[in-house]
């Protein structure tokens, strides 16, 4: 079974040199702390906001569980 890779999250977001906040502003959420938890597993995304991601940034999904 696969598992989602929190850290994968941050890369992404460095990546494209985005703070928390704009990356959450960009996927739609609304507050650090989501993203943070996002970042380091206390959070996992919701299907609709990893479908965000997916598109804002030109991923696929597998990305975030390779």
């Amino acid at each position: 079974m696969f598992k989602f890779k929190p850290k994968k999250v941050r890369k992404l977001r460095e990546k494209h040199k985005l703070t928390v906040y704009s990356f959450g502003k960009r996927i739609g959420v609304k507050t650090n702390f989501v993203v943070n938890g996002y970042e380091n597993g206390s959070i996992t995304p919701s299907v609709p906001t990893l479908e965000k991601m997916c598109a804002e940034f030109g991923v696929e999904p597998n990305y975030f569980f390779t």
